[in-house]
């Protein structure tokens, strides 16, 4: 009777004594890099408790229920922590990664003075900004309205200069003999042949579709010209109005 008493309590326990879970796993921060110096332990009964220098943990439980907790300190300070909990219902061996979390310094109630009167003061807007803020407005009104007549007159004041440029006739026949006597050479005298077609004014670019040469050598010979006075260039959109002086 005693044999078969203690064969059942012997298979009753059998259970409880072989049900162990071994957890194991590392302990990474927010960049998933394992955190060395992790303080984990588990709420078993005894607790268990390991410093991982290289952020891996191992325990062995029974079946139960526990909270896995992992810390991260620095200079005796807590900086980052987190918990798990589990079950253990079987045996085996399984994973269990933890990711610390940051932990913030809490702001306590008597840093912070929330006094109705502070609240009324925040609320007021200095009559000196709002002064401020008018005039600020007027200086951009009055830039604004600037621009739009520099933009509008524009256009009216370089077609006056052009204007006042136009050489007179006399001034027209002057180069006209002048070119005749041949003291230029023939591929300026053909330039100012063609300013003179055009009354006296043409563009740098007419010029060039005429003669049929690169940009660059008539911008050569439209300096030329105008180092011997003989032309005026001016400066009108991304192009030049070239005038016989």
């Amino acid at each position: 009777m005693r044999k078969t008493l203690t064969l059942l309590i012997v298979l009753y326990l059998m259970p409880l004594l072989v049900s162990g879970a071994v957890i194991k796993g590392s302990v990474y921060d927010l960049s998933l890099e394992k955190i060395n110096g992790a303080v984990i332990d588990v709420d078993s009964s005894p607790k268990q408790q390991i410093i991982s220098k290289d952020g891996s943990y191992n325990f062995t439980l029974q079946q139960g229920t526990y909270t896995i907790t992992a810390k991260q300190l620095k200079n005796g300070k807590l900086i980052a922590n987190s918990s798990e909990k589990i079950a253990v219902n079987q045996e085996g061996e399984f994973n269990l990664d933890i990711i610390l979390l940051p932990v913030f310094e809490e702001i306590g109630a008597g840093d912070i003075d929330l006094s109705p009167k502070d609240f009324e003061q925040q609320d007021e807007i200095p009559i000196f900004t709002i002064i401020g803020f008018i005039l600020v407005g007027i200086i951009f009104l009055i830039i604004f309205v600037k621009l739009r007549q520099i933009r509008k007159e524009k256009p009216k004041e370089v077609v006056r200069e052009i204007v006042r440029e136009i050489p007179k006739i006399e001034v027209v026949k002057e180069v006209i003999k002048e070119v005749k006597t041949g003291k230029l050479p023939q591929d300026l005298e053909k330039a100012i042949e063609i300013i003179k077609s055009q009354g006296g004014r043409t563009t740098q670019k007419e010029i060039r579709k005429e003669m049929n040469l690169s940009e660059a050598k008539i911008s050569l010979m439209m300096d030329d010209l105008e180092n011997r006075g003989l032309i005026k260039k001016i400066k009108r959109g991304r192009g030049n109005v070239i005038i016989l002086s």
